[in-house]
């Protein structure tokens, strides 16, 4: 009933080869293969069985032909509603078609393909005349349910249909065409980052002209109305906010919906959160969940909660996946598809996406690393580098200001059950929780049978009771847990926070299961006194020795282990609330921060002669003053570091040395007669005074040498002692000398 024939935007879903017609045959032309060459459909192509391809209604009018499947991409709802109701139907179920070019127009057609190059093609065609549309039923019953029952032919007037007159003489040659008829042809990765088109319109004296058209002068900038385009070329890439997401996959959706073969793809660089390590879910295919941030979601003000925004990577093998190591790390991605998962938006990593992480080498001032990942390389430019570098200042920042974690799945080591009390306390729950590494110990081999972890983690975070649980492998550390070198690592974020660091812990240590391969391969090298973030780990009692511990498990739920810097705001937090127990009741197996540490940095300068404490400074005033010396006074023996009930022999303050002699290792809180009390590293010569031998002797009369130390804190004498004040890496600690015993008592 028309007179021509509109279609504004469709997609070429399949395109057929340039050919020459087989006018002498059938309609449907055997061929040795099938002349179906692309299809974006991701399913099994339809048009592929018994290898052939017809050359459409017109093929004996023409030499040449070829030939597409569109489907139109916008419809009008309202024209085809008005149609539906018209026709007595309850839907219009046509969304495809198929279009035949031939002649002038196939040719035209094959030369813009040669030129460029693309996966994607559009077309808008406007004005087609009535005469180009012709039946074409389904060839099969899959067709038939979206397939136009018509087809369009479009062709030249150098056909091979002709009119003539009664004695045979050629009056005009006939074509399928019309000199309104305007056909534009996009090429681009996507509609909306379309890269270049083309019209064709009909000429008299070549058949077709073909003209390239702005982008902004097309059918295609309509689509502004509903979504910007974004005009691109393949060396830039327009980076998309992680606010912006929604609002990219809503549009998406008004312009592609209902075409599953459409992926809404995008580029991101964000800053990470959170990972988990690679790993596989079939034979193949292996899968990476990272969460991020950038300024456009972070909160602006510290009570506010945390949002992220959570990539799913697959791809085949390990190698395919970013070299995320820390939180704070900057990943740069190309080619995302957009997706909406129970209302949320959440990225996919896709086998043909690229990944840049850049970090700045912790050991190297101004030194950045950079890692790249791609099954198709893109060109990194200076100012990608220089964003990159500038959006990793930012999320360090952020992250020493702002918390990482939401706070109502915040957990504390002092939440969790004691196994001595399990029968009364609750377990079971799941939390996030920010720690500190102080062992890893792998599975003994013998005890690798059956559904057991593939190793522990011990963690502390100085909440709970001071009581460590049982270590599951049996392997005792004879400098304590947390270890020498632990405390060591633990004093310089206690620095950085502008904190004095513990010669010994508080709080409880605890065990964390690791259950499967790939968190074990990503945890096992991380050294003790590395802080960490647990997302959706378990409070749990395993089989293997009745343990109570932390569950780390894909079994039980996506659990992120993440390395974290010693001075994000969950850590700095850590350290406040640790320093603020001061003055509690340590944990026994704690270890001492190591004498060898505190090295004197004054050199060969003189100090003066000591000072009597009580005419100078007290205890407290040599802990805040600027002043190094030595300093002299009486004071009393309040108590000892480990505590004298939580040792039952001299060895818990003895360490052995390369040469394997033996010296002391321990601490005292030592008080004055006014109240005022500090804690003190004993040195070598004072630890023998207090326990009346070497620690070579002590080492070999053990016994005796406990109850002569056991004797002398419990007999509570004063002493006058020698304090040396010294300032070490940042922080003043105070070192007892020499100590002398006297009569008078407390």
């Amino acid at each position: 009933m028309a007179n021509s024939l509109t279609l504004m935007i469709c997609k070429a879903e399949k395109r057929f080869a340039v050919r020459q017609t087989r006018r002498v045959q059938l309609a449907s032309n055997t061929l040795s293969h099938p002349m179906y060459i692309y299809t974006s459909t991701p399913n099994c192509p339809r048009l592929t069985l018994g290898g052939f391809q017809d050359d459409g209604p017109l093929s004996p009018c023409y030499k040449t032909v070829i030939n597409f499947e569109m489907r139109q991409v916008q419809e009008d709802v309202s024209t085809l509603r008005q149609r539906a109701e018209f026709l007595e139907e309850n839907y219009v179920k046509a969304q495809r078609i198929h279009v035949f070019f031939y002649g002038t127009y196939a040719e035209a057609l094959s030369t813009i393909f040669l030129q460029k190059q693309t996966q994607h093609l559009y077309f808008s065609l406007q004005n087609v005349p009535h005469t180009c549309v012709f039946p074409y039923p389904a060839s099969n019953w899959h067709e038939a349910h979206d397939m136009s029952e018509c087809c369009l032919c479009i062709g030249d007037r150098d056909s091979k249909m002709k009119l003539t007159d009664d004695q045979g003489n050629e009056v005009m040659s006939f074509g399928f065409d019309h000199p309104d008829m305007e056909i534009y042809v996009a090429t681009g990765s996507r509609l909306e980052f379309i890269e270049h088109v083309s019209c064709l319109t009909p000429c008299q004296e070549h058949g077709v002209n073909v003209e390239p058209v702005r982008i902004e002068d097309s059918p295609f900038c309509d689509l502004a109305e509903q979504r910007p385009l974004k005009l691109v070329s393949q060396s830039d890439s327009t980076y998309i906010k992680l606010s912006d997401l929604d609002a990219e996959y809503e549009s998406y959706q008004s312009i592609h919906a209902g075409d599953r073969s459409e992926k809404c793809l995008c580029d991101v660089m964000a800053v990470v959160l959170s990972f988990t390590p690679a790993r596989q879910l079939k034979e193949s295919d292996w899968m990476m969940t990272v969460s991020l941030i950038d300024e456009s979601i972070a909160p602006s003000n510290v009570d506010d909660e945390p949002q992220s925004i959570s990539i799913n990577i697959f791809g085949i093998g390990k190698h395919h996946f970013p070299h995320v190591r820390l939180a704070g790390d900057v990943i740069r991605m190309h080619r995302l598809e957009v997706k909406k998962f129970k209302g949320n938006v959440q990225l996919t990593g896709l086998k043909q996406s690229s990944f840049l992480v850049c970090r700045k080498e912790e050991q190297s001032e101004g030194v950045w690393e950079w890692t790249y990942v791609a099954s198709q390389n893109t060109e990194t430019t200076e100012s990608e580098k220089k964003e990159m570098e500038r959006l990793w200042l930012w999320g360090q920042e952020r992250q020493r200001n702002f918390p990482s974690l939401r706070s109502q799945y915040q957990c504390t080591l002092s939440n969790l059950h004691v196994p001595q009390e399990s029968l009364t306390l609750s377990s079971g729950f799941k939390g996030d929780f920010s720690v500190m590494i102080t062992g890893v110990y792998p599975m003994p081999a013998g005890d690798l049978i059956g559904n057991v972890p593939r190793g522990f983690l011990r963690v502390w975070d100085g909440t709970g009771i001071p009581i460590s649980d049982p270590n599951p492998v049996d392997e005792q550390n004879e400098n304590g847990d947390p270890s020498p070198e632990v405390l060591t690592r633990l004093a310089a974020a206690c620095r950085k926070s502008g904190l004095d660091p513990p010669t010994q812990i508080t709080g409880r240590v605890v065990n964390v299961a690791i259950w499967e391969d790939p968190h074990w391969e990503q945890i096992k090298d991380l050294q003790p006194g590395t802080f960490l973030r647990l997302r959706n780990a378990w409070d749990d009692n395993i089989l293997y020795k009745q343990l109570t511990c932390l569950t780390v498990a894909y079994s039980r739920g996506v659990t992120h282990v993440t390395p974290i810097p010693d001075d994000c705001f969950e850590v700095i937090d850590l350290l406040k609330k640790h320093d603020a127990r001061r003055g509690e009741e340590r944990n026994a197996e704690s270890g001492i921060l190591p004498l060898e540490q505190l090295e004197i940095e004054n050199g060969d300068v003189p100090i003066s002669a000591p000072m009597s404490l009580f005419q100078t400074k007290s205890l407290q005033e040599l802990l805040t003053s600027y002043d190094d010396g030595v300093f002299t006074g009486r004071v009393f023996l309040k108590n000892l570091i480990p505590s004298l009930s939580s040792i039952s022999s001299i060895d818990k303050i003895l360490t052995k040395a390369d040469d394997d002699s033996y010296y002391y290792r321990l601490g005292l809180c030592i008080e004055t007669e006014n109240g005022d009390a500090a804690d003190v590293v004993v040195l070598e010569p004072a630890a023998e005074i207090l326990v009346a031998m070497n620690a070579q002797s002590a080492k070999q009369r053990s016994a005796q040498a406990f109850a002569n130390l056991k004797s002398r804190l419990e007999d509570r004498v004063g002493w006058d002692c020698s304090v040396r004040s010294i300032m070490f890496e940042g922080t003043r600690i105070l070192l007892l000398e020499s100590m002398t015993e006297k009569s008078f008592l407390i």
